[in-house]
């Protein structure tokens, strides 16, 4: 089921389907400049993000309020989750050992500390990682 998914969802980033983007605008098209290095924190994540992110991207994302971006952004999301956070990488690892396990969660703390980040604010990679184990108890 998930091959599934994953073959869905790439035959979309192919075409530039979803959210309507061109090929051109996320990194998440370009898998040699997302693929490596592999950032070993989400601090990296971001600093790295902003580098590869066209700044229309980064307007489009500073646009949304913070308590829609981390799922409201899937081709960004599949991007870190299929590049960045494959088994072993140093930033799985990062967040594995601080008790998050599942992918989508740990893309989706990159993405709410790339929003934060644009707006000046903390990234507070651990407190939102704390509200992860509070929230999902039964993935540890």
């Amino acid at each position: 089921m998930n091959l599934i998914l994953m073959l869905l969802m790439l035959a979309l980033l192919c075409e530039g389907c979803i959210c309507g983007k061109s090929k051109s605008s996320s990194p998440e098209n370009n898998s040699a400049e997302f693929a490596t290095p592999i950032p070993p924190s989400p601090d990296a994540a971001v600093t790295r993000l902003r580098v590869l992110l066209a700044p229309a991207r980064i307007d489009e994302l500073a646009a949304q309020p913070e308590s829609k971006i981390g799922a409201h952004q899937l081709d960004l999301r599949i991007g870190i989750v299929n590049y960045w956070l494959v088994e072993g990488s140093s930033l799985r690892l990062y967040f594995n050992q601080r008790g998050v396990y599942d992918r989508e969660d740990m893309a989706e703390i990159v993405i709410v500390s790339l929003w934060r980040s644009l707006h000046g604010l903390p990234a507070k990679v651990e407190e939102q990682i704390v509200q992860y184990n509070i929230t999902h108890p039964d993935e540890k």
